[in-house]
């Protein structure tokens, strides 16, 4: 009898998932721009909330797609960082939405953003639509983060809000010479004819990564929502 029991309550427990889950297809990007820049292949960590939890998986090299589990009624997002810690990829699936889902860089920013705030509020991203979001404004690629947040978090978020981050000029100097290649597919490369010369960029509040491969340097910009910027330089990290 307790084991007639038991067997009835595995069926319902896996009824139960089939009902509430969908399982989706994650397929990840061919080749990054950290890929085409240094001509190697990286291993990524994979950030996500699947609509009840948020977590990390290491995606090792050579791996084409990733299968996830995820919440029907949720708002689900991904977002898978190069080496670990480069410019992310995004991707999301809404209530029935296709089971296979595409990474794309311009996403990258709002889904590491949303799932941070899925780490400690998942019910205001669980309820987001994304695509709906995108639909009326085009593209997320350059948010106020904090306007977002704001409105994300009061619930006044919608297709009309002034979300648009505000772009602001950088100068950056005594940088070595050589080509500067950006891991962002649409940020522009940076020449530096003669060490020194100065560059001047025009970029919103964010983390931008450039990379001089002949001199195996690694910048790593910081600018700052009121337009004050950071620098650190690096050797490239060995992923490979």
């Amino acid at each position: 009898m307790c084991k007639v029991f038991l067997l009835l309550f595995l069926v319902f427990l896996c009824s139960c998932s089939v009902l509430t889950e969908d399982e989706i297809v994650l397929v990840l990007p061919s080749e990054t721009p950290l890929e085409g820049i240094t001509g190697e292949s990286s291993y990524a960590i994979l950030h996500y909330y699947d609509g009840r939890r948020t977590g990390s998986l290491y995606v090792p090299l050579g791996r084409r797609d990733v299968r996830m589990r995820v919440r029907k009624a949720s708002l689900s997002v991904f977002a898978l960082q190069p080496a670990g810690y480069f410019s992310p990829f995004g991707a999301y699936h809404e209530p029935g939405g296709p089971a296979t889902v595409a990474f794309s860089q311009e996403d990258g920013g709002v889904c590491r953003l949303l799932v941070d705030v899925a780490g400690y509020n998942g019910a205001v991203v669980s309820n987001l639509s994304l695509s709906a979001l995108k639909a009326a404004r085009g593209n997320l690629l350059s948010i106020d983060q904090e306007k977002f947040l704001t409105l994300l978090e009061t619930g006044r978020l919608s297709g009309s809000s002034d979300i648009q981050a505000i772009r602001h000029e950088v100068l950056l100097e005594n940088l070595p010479s050589g080509t500067w290649m950006s891991d962002k597919a649409w940020i522009s490369d940076l020449g530096v004819a003669s060490s020194g010369d100065p560059c001047r960029l025009f970029l919103e509040e964010g983390t931008y990564f450039f990379l001089n491969v002949e001199k195996n340097m690694l910048l790593i910009l910081l600018v700052m929502k009121d337009g004050t910027h950071t620098v650190k330089m690096d050797r490239i990290p060995a992923w490979y």
